[in-house]
């Protein structure tokens, strides 16, 4: 029973219907499994959503999400395997504020990882840290040939990439289609989660399951706070003032 992933069809959708499939009772939380869920679960360096349920009319808070072995588990607070659920709709609710925050973090390491690279073509990115508090990427410098001068320059050519209002677009991707594109990155891509890449303007797509804006003039704010030499990567570190 593979979840449904519909989260990656849009990051704006904040409430669902859903039908429940299976559930495990831990304490006094229950272990929820959907057809389908508008949900993210915590994994590439973003947090999980949060929201509620609404089933028959009352309210239980979804607390964290996770993926696991091929599915999408939700703990949910209150509610019981007793109850009788498994096969019955509800309604998924999405903390709307919270969602549009984790993404416009998440898309703010893509941009600029976009714009590093850019800058600095022997640079690739490594990993993303896109939790709202501490954000930060880091990009493998094998060479050595990026350094902490490199701010006042990408930063500038941030705030033109923000002021060029980029669409950003989620494409559907074969694995030999990153492979092609991205091979450093490819050999990082899960095997059991849905495939699909992300393009922010005319950059070279990357291989991402997150959720993220639809603009980049929705990174108004956003600013590179330090860029850090730590050993053969460069340590990038922003956030939204």
């Amino acid at each position: 029973m593979n979840t449904n992933a519909k989260y990656l069809e849009d990051t704006y959708c904040f409430q669902s219907n859903a039908s429940i499939t299976d559930m495990a009772q831990i304490g006094n939380s229950a272990e929820v499994y959907f057809d389908k869920t508008i949900f993210y679960p915590q994994g590439g360096g973003q947090p999980s959503d949060t929201g509620y349920l609404d089933v028959n009319g009352n309210r239980y808070e979804v607390s964290a999400v996770e993926y696991r072995d091929g599915n999408i588990v939700h703990h949910v607070i209150g509610l019981k395997v007793e109850d009788g659920l498994i096969g019955k709709s509800v309604v998924q609710h999405v903390d709307g504020e919270k969602r549009l925050k984790n993404a416009k973090a998440h898309t703010a390491g893509h941009l600029i990882t976009h714009i590093l690279e850019e800058m600095n073509p022997g640079l690739l990115p490594a990993k993303g840290y896109h939790f709202p508090s501490g954000s930060y990427v880091e990009m493998l410098d094998e060479k050595r040939q990026g350094n902490s001068e490199m701010l006042d320059e990408a930063m500038a050519k941030l705030q033109e990439a923000i002021n060029a209002e980029m669409e950003i677009k989620a494409i559907s991707s074969t694995f030999e289609e990153i492979e092609k594109l991205r091979p450093f990155l490819a050999r990082y891509v899960p095997k059991d989660k849905p495939t699909r890449m992300i393009a922010i303007g005319n950059f070279t797509p990357v291989p991402c399951g997150g959720t993220h804006v639809s603009n980049t003039k929705e990174l108004t704010g956003l600013v590179i706070t330090r860029i850090k030499r730590k050993k053969d990567r460069l340590k990038v570190n922003y956030e939204f003032t």
